[in-house]
């Protein structure tokens, strides 16, 4: 979390669709610590999209009672509208707790369902994990979420969703299964299944998902994949398709490579989508942010901004203490999973390795890549932690 008079500061990240009217976006973020269990935050932005153009500002507070995490966000749209919510979350044992709520007004946001106009949205989480000889053998997770619409829309949404998952060797396997009731103007009832494989070949890392209709009535949904490879520590590149079965059908496909320089991130993707056409984008990210190893100002290429980051050492044990120390073998080339910010990260002959992307006063699932570590006997037994 951020300390006392520490800051992280966001510069503009940018876009365009060089078909149709385009699309564009950018953003400055600015984040202060009060102390060691508050932060404030603020931001910026425009988006530009359908020859239009938005104008949003935004304030945060992130506050830590004990293991309490608390959280208030307000959006306003210049233009008309806003938007506010509080969520908290805390441990209960090993289990995380969590409740939300957000009220909307006159205010356009992503919804369960794609999106539209909302007024209330309330959410209830529970997750934990079912462990043995300190393994997690599945995980698990418990979600309530209802969302209402405007008053003269006469709608209102509500999903159960039960989350399992758990890892098969170097593949990891989980399942959604989710019950939506919608009453009001327009009442249905659905139960829906989302599977999803990850794994490696090779040195790409591949996932796949499957989204079908448990009631029998459609059958398959929709099928994805998502292909992401390091080629080198300045070059990566990922390869996305989906296809829709809905209605007459939709396909998406896209690739995108990405070079990681060291003060700015530079991207270009290019694809085809069945409902809009080919298209191409660029992008530049870059972020100020304070180191959590050495404490000066960094120049990254990764998007920081509203983020903490950790610093992580891996290696051999050898005293069996739990803390690194002279007679431990630090471990270079370790690599990290649970966040797609570190998929080309690797630590260095030190053993230490920078992990950006964590959310502000909320738990980080961290576990180590298995397939980079070349002697299997150093594989860990359990397959991540929760801190």
């Amino acid at each position: 979390s951020l300390q006392l008079g520490e800051g992280v500061l966001g510069l503009p990240t940018t876009a365009a669709n060089v078909l149709g009217e385009g699309e564009w976006d950018h953003r400055f973020e600015l984040g202060y610590g009060l102390g060691h269990t508050t932060t404030l935050g603020a931001s910026l932005a425009q988006t530009y999209v359908d020859d239009r153009l938005r104008q949003y500002a935004q304030g945060r507070l992130l506050q830590s009672v004990g293991p309490l995490f608390l959280q208030g966000v307000g959006v306003k749209d210049l233009d008309q509208g806003w938007a506010a919510s509080l969520s908290g979350q805390t441990l209960i044992g090993r289990e995380s707790v969590f409740l939300g709520w957000s009220e909307f007004s006159d205010y356009r946001s992503n919804t369960n369902e794609g999106y539209g106009d909302l007024q209330r949205r309330l959410e209830a989480r529970w997750s934990g994990a079912v462990q043995k000889s300190g393994r997690n053998l599945l995980g698990y997770r418990f979600k309530w979420l209802r969302e209402d619409a405007p008053a003269e829309l006469n709608l209102r949404r509500n999903f159960w969703d039960l989350y399992l998952s758990t890892n098969l060797g170097r593949v990891s396997v989980s399942h959604d299964l989710r019950y939506l009731r919608e009453s009001g103007s327009a009442s249905r009832e659905e139960l829906l299944g989302f599977l999803r494989l990850a794994g490696y070949l090779a040195q790409t890392r591949v996932s796949g998902e499957m989204e079908y209709d448990v009631t029998g009535g459609q059958g398959v949904r929709s099928l994805g994949m998502v292909a992401s490879r390091r080629f080198s520590d300045r070059i990566t590149a990922q390869l996305t398709g989906r296809r829709s079965f809905l209605g007459t059908g939709a396909t998406f496909l896209q690739a995108q490579v990405d070079w990681h320089l060291r003060p700015v991130r530079l991207g270009l993707r290019g694809g085809h989508d069945s409902n809009y056409g080919d298209f191409i984008g660029v992008s530049a990210t870059t972020a100020l942010v304070k180191s959590p190893d050495r404490g000066g100002w960094v120049i990254s290429n990764r998007p920081l901004t509203n983020y903490g980051a950790a610093l992580v050492q891996a290696f051999i044990d050898h005293d069996d203490d739990g803390v690194y120390g002279s007679g431990d073998q630090a471990l270079a080339g370790i690599g990290f999973g649970r966040n797609p910010l570190w998929q080309d990260i690797r630590t260095a002959d030190d053993g230490q390795a920078f992990l950006p992307g964590l959310t502000a006063d909320q738990f980080v699932n961290v576990k180590i890549d298995p397939a980079t570590i070349e002697d299997p006997f150093l594989v860990p037994t359990f397959s991540g932690m929760t801190t």
